[in-house]
């Protein structure tokens, strides 16, 4: 394969060229077997938002980038080929996002090494590049999110006006692709400041323009479902996903509900032991035929308030039980669990903190990929009961890099055990 590319690429351009080429083989090759199950559970709902949003209605369930996105190709390519011409792009987007990733890695470490690995992990593992070859947000969201971290990078060394402008525009796809990126709300204005501490102030002033002008878009889109609907959220899937916790976790008393008989399917479902997902998935049904959705979000909102304590205990429990789940798994094949993410985060967190102790300098980067790593995990596990694996795909990228960093704190260390050892 080396000899097919030019002789004066450099040998990082060389192992990107090589990683890249590996990458188009390899989903070729999983199209062939059909691997990719391309036509997924929660395509249908994405497929039906864009009929609602081309007549120009809002639609409640699914934020409009990736039915806009599916849209696109439906209206250029016809229902025929739209899907080919959906698969395409986002290979062809993941494709180059792993150009931007390399881009960061080589900033970011000085062996070529590691940069070889974070990139070839990213590009190559099926775990994660599965994804583009699915009809779901996952691969979009992980591209755009290299995408983002790419442009703060250039925004930070060279506060322009371009760099402004795609890293809001990045940011506010980010928001509307998937609504577990509401994290990143946090994440960027913390970036900022740490911008403005570190005398960079007008790149600062440029991500906190952008960021306020996502906030405004978001409050815009929230209060129009608060008119449709009557609750304030951009998507009613959190309010889905806040009752199957509760129904899991016995977390409502029925005697505090006023609807006699959503009162009634509740008493029944705290009688199960462990329910099932097939029954928390029937006594969600049973619950929407006798409440509207303002109801359910008010019914969750009091249990939050008079079962404040059950609530947490239940997060807890869910974050014991993603310990010995996979991250990044393909099929039933995963080699990162969570356990061992948390471990490398944890360590991640005192380096972080020991080199600025040290220089008392802030690592904005460093930063950036912390706070989103612990605010994908966070989302996940107060939001979701099971999938985590896939909800912690968008932080693929950034937990790359942390484990990057932790690979390049740990070499010299281990290098001088061996030397130790030898002697």
């Amino acid at each position: 394969m080396l000899n097919i590319l030019p002789e004066k690429l450099s040998l990082k351009n060389r192992n990107l060229a090589i990683i890249l080429i590996l990458f188009v083989i390899e989903q070729i090759f999983f199209l062939a077997i059909k691997a990719g199950f391309i036509w997924c559970v929660d395509t249908p709902s994405y497929m039906a938002a864009w009929e609602k949003i081309k007549c120009g209605q809002i639609d409640v369930f699914r934020t409009p980038v990736y039915p806009i996105f599916i849209g696109f190709f439906k209206t250029l390519m016809g229902d025929e080929w739209c899907v080919a011409g959906i698969i395409a792009a986002q290979v062809i987007i993941f494709g180059i996002s792993i150009v931007a990733l390399n881009g960061i890695s080589q900033r970011l470490f000085s062996r070529d090494s590691v940069s070889t690995f974070v990139v070839g992990f990213y590009a190559l593992w099926p775990g994660i590049n599965m994804y583009c070859l699915k009809l779901l947000t996952e691969s979009l969201t992980m591209s755009i999110m290299v995408f983002l971290l790419y442009s703060c990078y250039k925004l930070y060394e060279s506060p322009v006006a371009k760099w402004f402008a795609l890293s809001t525009v990045w940011l506010l796809l980010l928001l509307f692709l998937k609504p577990l990126m509401l994290y990143m709300v946090v994440v960027i204005p913390v970036v900022g400041i740490s911008w403005y501490l570190s005398r960079h102030r007008r790149s600062a002033a440029y991500l906190l323009v952008g960021w306020c002008l996502c906030c405004m878009a978001l409050g815009g889109y929230s209060s129009a479902i608060n008119k449709q609907l009557g609750i304030p959220v951009i998507s009613i899937v959190s309010v889905f996903n806040e009752m199957s916790i509760a129904i899991q976790s016995k977390l409502i008393d029925p005697q505090k509900i006023d609807n006699e008989a959503a009162a009634a399917v509740f008493a029944e479902a705290n009688t199960l032991e462990a329910p099932s997902s097939r029954e928390i998935r029937h006594c969600m049904y049973r619950i929407g035929g006798v409440t509207s959705m303002a109801e359910r979000y008010e019914i969750l909102s009091d249990s939050k308030r008079y079962n404040r304590v059950e609530w947490i205990k239940s997060a807890f429990t869910r974050f014991y039980r993603t310990l010995t789940c996979s991250a990044l798994s393909f099929k039933r094949f995963g080699i990162f669990p969570f356990g061992l993410l948390y471990a490398v985060l944890t360590l991640y967190t005192v380096n972080l903190f020991y080199r600025w102790r040290r220089g008392r300098r802030i690592e904005w980067i460093g930063l950036f990929m912390l706070l989103s790593c612990i605010g994908n995990i966070s989302v996940m596990i107060l939001g979701s009961i099971d999938e985590w694996s896939r909800l912690f795909i968008p932080a693929t990228s950034v937990m790359l890099l942390i484990s990057g960093e932790v690979i390049m704190t740990l070499r010299p260390i281990a290098e001088r055990f061996i030397k130790r050892q030898r002697l």
